[in-house]
């Protein structure tokens, strides 16, 4: 989260998210998709999160979908294969 800035709202969701942080911190796998309207507050729910995950020293990637459409296929999971450093050993041909 940006410095100084203030989280407000989406508690439950918050307190969710970090409850399966901690499993997953335990070897539970976890994948996560926060998807909504706009405005609702998801990258600030996100960025907690990606604050918290990075607390206990759990590696995480994002991604995010261009608004209308228009991404090339798999485009969202290449990215995030590539910021875990794997990308290249999947071929989505």
């Amino acid at each position: 989260m940006r410095s100084g800035s203030v989280f407000v709202g989406r508690y439950r969701e918050l307190t969710l998210l970090r409850k399966g942080l901690g499993q997953l911190a335990h070897g539970s796998p976890m994948i996560t998709s926060v998807v909504g309207e706009a405005g609702i507050g998801k990258t600030a729910l996100v960025s907690q999160a990606m604050d918290s995950a990075a607390g206990l020293g759990i590696r995480v990637a994002r991604s995010s979908a261009v608004e209308g459409g228009g991404s090339p296929a798999y485009w969202l999971w290449k990215d995030v294969l590539r910021q875990l450093s794997i990308g290249d050993q999947i071929d989505f041909d």
